[in-house]
């Protein structure tokens, strides 16, 4: 039940917590913690100098005043309104003086001719959004029109993750390569719900990592499939464990 519906009728009324013991401890930033601040930056992305408008008062107009150089100075960080924009590349044909005639090259990632793609900076944001951020795809979607103006479907969304899994699929193989190689790693599992149906049906999320690289997988039981998955043959490996050791 809901904390609110404590105090309906018939309902039992929480017992008080205790109050936590007083201590040493200081709400807010503790003593040595490194503190956080904006700095001031040497080398600003944008400079933009402002001069004095309007009349003196001997009704000298300022604009045509000496400069006596910058007197003040204000840094703003801030982050510049983008909207999505619609780029249409043309491919021109050119004739050699033979008679041959030849086409541009189209960008990568342009798709067929005569068609509407969205690009890979978008598609990015997508699954970084989705993967990185755990934001749910309609969400993603909605959250993507109103930054940017693009207006992508869920199922473009969706679809992302399949196609950002198989861009990464090399460097997962060189990862999970690296881990196998090491002779010390950590590893651990958490259960998880994958796919539709029952709560019953999970799996484990099964992690193998060092102190640089980290391998993520789905195993239906630990220990076993942690072993067959990262380690087909583990002699000579230490796995450092929570509640196992191989």
């Amino acid at each position: 039940m809901a904390p609110s519906a404590d105090d309906l009728p018939g309902r039992t009324p929480p017992k008080e917590k205790p109050r936590r013991p007083g201590g040493k401890r200081k709400p807010g930033k503790q003593p040595g913690a490194p503190g956080a601040h904006l700095a001031w930056s040497d080398d600003p992305d944008q400079t933009m100098p402002h001069f004095p408008q309007g009349t003196c008062e001997c009704g000298a107009d300022l604009a045509a005043a000496a400069d006596l150089g910058v007197a003040a100075s204000h840094q703003v960080i801030d982050i510049p309104v983008e909207t999505a924009q619609v780029i249409q590349h043309d491919l021109h044909e050119a004739a050699c003086t033979c008679g041959r005639v030849h086409r541009a090259s189209a960008p990568a990632g342009t798709g067929t001719p005569g068609t509407v793609t969205y690009g890979l900076a978008l598609q990015a944001l997508c699954a970084y959004l989705i993967a990185c951020h755990a934001v749910p795809v309609h969400r993603c979607a909605e959250l993507i029109e109103a930054l940017t103006g693009a207006k992508p479907s869920p199922g473009f969304v969706y679809g992302m993750m399949r196609r950002a899994a198989a861009a990464t699929a090399p460097a997962n193989k060189a990862i999970r390569a690296l881990i196998i190689l090491a002779h010390v790693i950590s590893a651990d599992e958490t259960p998880i719900r994958v796919g539709p149906g029952p709560r019953t049906r999970k799996k484990y999320l099964l992690v193998a990592c060092t102190g640089l690289l980290t391998c993520y997988f789905l195993g239906d039981r630990p220990g076993k499939t942690f072993a067959a998955f990262v380690f087909p043959d583990c002699d000579g490996v230490v796995v450092v464990h929570d509640r196992y050791q191989n």
